[in-house]
């Protein structure tokens, strides 16, 4: 366009913003909207404060249809603007994606702060922008720390399409500043299984200074995955126990996939540390079934001199799925602890075991009465998953007249659900007055799966006691209308 004629343009009134788009890109406004975005993106790159940041606001709620007007700025604004159209197109984030090739050409700019907020769009349009790999790759090098670490950060937002860059990222995690090492490796741990050949470097990074940074070659190394697992078995043998003990957690981050380290594992229950023997039955409980072959050394961790590996062990029996029989004789001593949070752990994985540990019945209905109020209500929980099994003692407790035994073992019967109908039944003809009024209240409780209680609810209606045939009566209606307080 002659520039005659835009002073022409700018003359009669005509807007700025309608100018530059026509001058840039010829046959640009087709609609409406297109007029707006111009607008609003002429705002952005010269308005004042306030105005800045109303446009801002305007052209993300816009979203894709303002994208072309803000690659108008990337391409023929001064440094300032192209920044402020880089940061409202990474608010847009995948919705961007049109100003994936001018973003690219942002990241040669001159000025830092233009190749960092380029470097962040991309970041933000995420897998998107895999084409700009090899440019965000080449800002790895930059002179600007703020624009290395952006295109760091960028990478790991594009995932494992970002693999071409693993081998110069690995170099990188020697990097003398911490907020680098650690910001590599978080973006080598997303890259997941495609950043396999830097585990060695990051299984290093166990070692460094700096916490935050062991910590990110931690999770780094568990978004690695198995491919990580032998660097992780060989730092489960470094002389440094913080090292072996971070290594085990790393592992229990992978979850299942950690199979291969179940040995070494159970191997690390005899450390000499007590922190890296927490950590090693921490870390088999994580693993679910796929530790169920330590079930021997956890069994044997239940003796442990430190109360929390003894604590810990009896929590991840009950997550490896041991078989109840050899285990059951174990668990039993722990629930008379001496410490409250060992007995609690090991109250927990009966409860887990379920039916099969009904041994330990005995013991938990007298943790009914324990001190520690999580203890008693681990207890009821416990009772209650045994079904059947926990019935008969649960019953008897009823007979000692204590109200919140009774109170505690009447939980246990509603949680029994229907399993605890004939129990209850046998109750209600207990000549204890209380007796009968609990095994009412708990029958009214489990609704519709107490309807094999009718006839013998009915039958108090000849009751001596006329509490006995008021909620005996009121339990009936519940029952029959599928009606509870649950």
């Amino acid at each position: 366009m002659n520039p005659r004629w835009i002073a022409g343009l700018l003359g009669v009134g005509i807007p700025l913003a309608f100018v530059v788009g026509a001058t840039l890109q010829p046959g640009w406004f087709r609609s409406s909207e297109d007029r707006r975005a111009a607008d609003w993106t002429q705002r952005l790159r010269s308005g004042p404060a306030s105005q800045r940041e109303k446009a801002s606001e305007a052209l993300v709620r816009m979203g894709r249809p303002a994208v072309p007007a803000l690659c108008v700025a990337l391409r023929n604004d001064g440094a300032e603007a192209r920044v402020q159209a880089a940061v409202v197109l990474a608010r847009m984030g995948p919705a961007a994606r049109e100003a994936i090739p001018d973003l690219i050409e942002c990241l040669e700019h001159e000025d830092s702060g233009v190749r960092q907020s380029a470097a962040d769009a991309l970041g933000a349009i995420g897998p998107a922008a895999a084409q700009a790999v090899a440019a965000l790759s080449a800002r790895l090098e930059d002179p600007d720390p703020k624009v290395r670490e952006a295109a760091i950060a960028a990478l790991g937002q594009l995932g494992p399409d970002a693999r071409a860059a693993v081998p110069l990222l690995a170099r990188m995690l020697q990097d003398p500043r911490p907020e680098i090492r650690r910001c590599i490796a978080d973006t080598l741990g997303k890259m997941g299984g495609q950043a396999a050949s830097a585990a060695p470097e990051l299984g290093r990074l166990l070692h460094d200074d700096d916490e935050l940074v062991r910590t990110a070659a931690g999770w780094a190394l568990a978004g690695v995955g198995e491919a990580a697992v032998p660097t992780l078995l060989q730092l489960l043998e470094d002389p440094d126990p913080a090292v072996r003990s971070l290594a085990g957690w790393t592992l229990g981050l992978m979850g299942s996939r950690a199979a291969g380290a179940v040995a070494s594992l159970a191997e690390r229950l005899k450390d000499p540390s007590a922190d890296v023997r927490r950590t090693a039955a921490d870390t088999l409980g994580r693993l679910g079934r796929v530790g169920n072959p330590a079930v021997p050394e956890l069994g044997a961790a239940l003796g442990d001199e430190d109360r929390r590996v003894r604590a810990i062990a009896a929590w991840a029996l009950s997550q490896v799925g041991a078989n109840p029989s050899p285990v059951i004789g174990k668990l039993l001593p722990l629930l008379t602890d001496e410490n409250a949070s060992v007995r609690g752990a090991a109250v927990r994985a009966i409860g887990q075991l379920g039916p099969g540990a009904g041994a330990a019945v005995p013991l938990l209905v007298e943790l009914l009465n324990d001190p520690d109020e999580e203890l008693r209500e681990d207890a009821v929980g416990a009772l209650a998953s045994m079904g059947e099994a926990a019935l008969p003692a649960v019953r008897e407790s009823f007979r000692r007249g204590d109200v919140q035994l009774r109170r505690r073992a009447t939980r246990v019967l509603i949680q029994g659900g229907a399993a605890a109908v004939p129990t209850l039944i046998g109750m209600l003809a207990d000549p204890d007055r209380a007796v009968r009024r609990y095994a009412i209240f708990s029958l009214s409780e489990l609704g519709t799966d107490a309807q094999g209680s009718l006839a013998a609810l009915a039958g108090l209606g000849r009751d001596p006691d006329p509490d006995v045939r008021r909620e005996a009566a009121a339990a009936l209606t519940r029952i029959r209308r599928g009606t509870t307080s649950r």
